[in-house]
């Protein structure tokens, strides 16, 4: 393959793996939240672990976007008399001078622990209603999107809070990114039998799909050896490595599975790039994950 199109492969893969706000017309029924504890309600259960990501988490330029961004060339917030400044926060994200008494990063850990704790709260709900009709594939959604904010709490931290309900021992653990980057990619793989391909079983662009988890694997394998090794000095990094399953390495991996996407005919580029960020940009071509919102509601197909 021309290295030409593994680079427009790649970059496909990351446009299309970035969380997109999307708005739809759909008419589906707005179901509550449950904040934590328990649930005998796995659709109410699954509402709140999907909602987490419309709350501020990924939607908000104050949480993940804030600390993947305003640290970057990328942007950055400018204080205009008394307005944007709040304490300074930003303005230390710039200036590489946040610690953890920091509040935008204590808010984007909370935010994305909030969603692990949601998340394993709709597993539960699920464990304790085996016969519920959409189990198979409400789990494997729902252990999908665990493992997507796992993922972004060790992409911004390193570590992240974790209790395994398919265990006996349910004891709180801490995981690390250098080894959890492999269990993470393990576990997608595992769940893509049980995943609705995009449109199928009424999902959509707001449900974890085949697709999102092709997406979310290529994204991770694109990152594995950082992960694995991020505090290289020479910054040497080995994206040879052979992958989790020993069949290519870690970029055949990004190849895969971005081919999977490119192949399948259920996205391609817009004309126009800034359509993707139009207010009414139900059904765009470009959007595989997004947080689907609708009058400020986090909505959920039943």
């Amino acid at each position: 393959m021309k290295i030409s199109n593994i680079i427009s492969k790649i970059s496909f893969s990351i446009i299309l793996t970035t969380l997109l706000f999307s708005c739809t017309d759909l008419k589906e029924e707005v179901i509550d939240e449950v904040i934590g504890g328990e649930s005998s309600n796995p659709e109410s259960a699954m509402a709140a672990a999907y909602g987490q990501l419309a709350n501020g988490t990924f939607t908000d330029h104050g949480n993940v976007f804030g600390l993947q961004e305003y640290p970057t060339d990328e942007c950055m917030l400018p204080t205009r008399g008394s307005d944007w400044g709040d304490g300074g926060k930003w303005r230390a994200l710039t200036e590489f001078t946040w610690g953890t008494n920091n509040a935008a990063v204590s808010s984007t850990w909370n935010a994305l622990n909030s969603g692990i704790t949601k998340t394993l709260t709709a597993i539960e709900s699920l464990q304790e209603n085996p016969d519920y009709a959409n189990y198979n594939l409400f789990m494997a959604e729902a252990r999908g999107l665990l493992a997507f904010y796992i993922y972004n709490t060790l992409d911004l931290f390193n570590q992240a809070p974790y209790r395994d309900l398919f265990s006996e021992d349910n004891s709180l653990v801490i995981l690390q990114a250098d080894v959890e980057i492999d269990n993470l990619i393990m576990e997608v793989e595992s769940i893509i039998p049980e995943l609705a391909n995009l449109g199928e079983q009424q999902t959509y662009n707001g449900r974890f799909t085949k697709q999102a988890a092709y997406a979310f694997l290529a994204d991770m394998y694109l990152n594995r050896a950082v992960f694995k090794d991020r505090y290289n000095a020479s910054s040497s990094f080995n994206f040879k490595e052979a992958a989790v399953d020993n069949n290519g390495t870690d970029m055949d991996k990004v190849i895969y599975y971005t081919s999977l996407l490119i192949e399948g005919g259920n996205f391609s580029l817009e004309s126009n790039y800034f359509d993707n960020f139009a207010i009414d940009n139900t059904g765009g071509s470009e959007i595989i994950f997004a947080v689907a919102q609708e009058n400020d509601n986090c909505i959920i197909l039943k």
